[in-house]
């Protein structure tokens, strides 16, 4: 947004830091403002993170669980 506002307005644009604030106000503690992929500053809404995070947590369950029956039955192919 702020890349945005300076290809516009130049200098006149707000700072990376004065816009943060301004959404964290905004959106009353209702974002999560972090560094994704190499990206700073993306903005997420903490009930899309909540499932994000739910979401990948339960695909590294299920990838464990299959991991472990490979496992397990890979030890049982050898004896």
């Amino acid at each position: 947004m702020v890349e945005e506002m300076t290809s516009l307005c130049g200098d006149l644009a707000y700072s990376n830091v004065y816009m943060k604030k301004k959404v964290l106000e905004h959106f009353e503690g209702n974002v999560i403002i972090t560094e994704m992929n190499g990206k700073q500053n993306v903005v997420t809404f903490k009930s899309s993170a909540h499932k994000f995070y739910t979401d990948f947590t339960a695909e590294q369950t299920e990838t464990t669980v299959s991991v472990r029956k490979w496992q397990s039955l890979k030890l049982q192919v050898n004896w």
